[in-house]
């Protein structure tokens, strides 16, 4: 078994094969791009692997708007397990998520979800304090994306499995320095890092702590395919 990622699907579903906000205005790589990654998904992944999708899954303003999405995302193969992106505004409480999603599909927030092998631990994150557009309005929500993951890596810790973490951000900044992310993942002992966000050549300085391995796995920096992480 194996597990794979993808991140910022950016899907927007109206009804089975409409779609409501096409991508390729962000270039030609994106036109179709749901027909890339089903198409690619299915050439990799098999019914017993775990896809992990670090954010931005839907353009969706409430939860309900995003039944085609999953409806699609549901038709792969594949355990998925999702965390929230900058674009998510469809996300909810877990509780009402959770009796919303289709079958084998999780949230990770707050929590771990063990499989044979890992444990997967994980949240949005945030841009990093020393960031140029970085805002003081913003620190709130950093501080609290702090909380949430040492809250998430705890129930790692707990289960004895080595740490996977996924995050929507990276967790470095822009010229590549640590972030209080790195600082937590390394205080417990995680080595592999995926995050997402990022899209285009040159956005994003390499990550200064060589400690940790880092994986970026946003669809369009992936050919729209799902990445092979991890075996399991």
């Amino acid at each position: 078994m194996s597990i794979y990622a993808l991140g910022d699907m950016h899907l927007s579903f109206l009804q089975e094969g409409k779609i409501g906000k096409p991508m390729d205005v962000f270039g030609s790589h994106w036109r179709n791009h749901y027909a890339q990654i089903e198409q690619n998904w299915r050439a990799c992944v098999q019914k017993e692997d775990i896809v992990l999708l670090p954010g931005d899954f839907s353009w969706a303003m409430h939860l309900e708007e995003t039944k085609y999405d999953f409806a699609f995302l549901h038709a792969l193969p594949g355990k998925k397990i999702l965390v929230r992106g900058n674009h998510d505004y469809w996300w909810q409480s877990l509780k009402k998520m959770r009796s919303f999603l289709p079958p084998n599909t999780e949230i990770l927030q707050n929590n771990c979800i063990c499989t044979k092998q890992w444990a997967i631990c994980g949240t949005r994150g945030w841009l990093n304090p020393e960031n140029k557009s970085f805002l003081s309005e913003d620190l709130h929500i950093y501080k609290r994306e702090l909380q949430r993951l040492e809250l998430s890596l705890q129930e790692g810790q707990k289960s004895g499995r080595p740490i996977l973490c996924m995050l929507h951000y990276p967790p470095f900044g822009d010229r590549g320095e640590e972030s209080g992310f790195v600082q937590l993942l390394l205080q417990y002992g995680v080595k592999k890092c995926i995050y997402g966000h990022f899209h285009g050549p040159g956005e994003l300085a390499s990550p200064q702590n060589k400690m940790l391995d880092y994986l970026l796995v946003s669809c369009d920096q992936n050919r729209f395919c799902p990445q092979w992480i991890a075996q399991d």
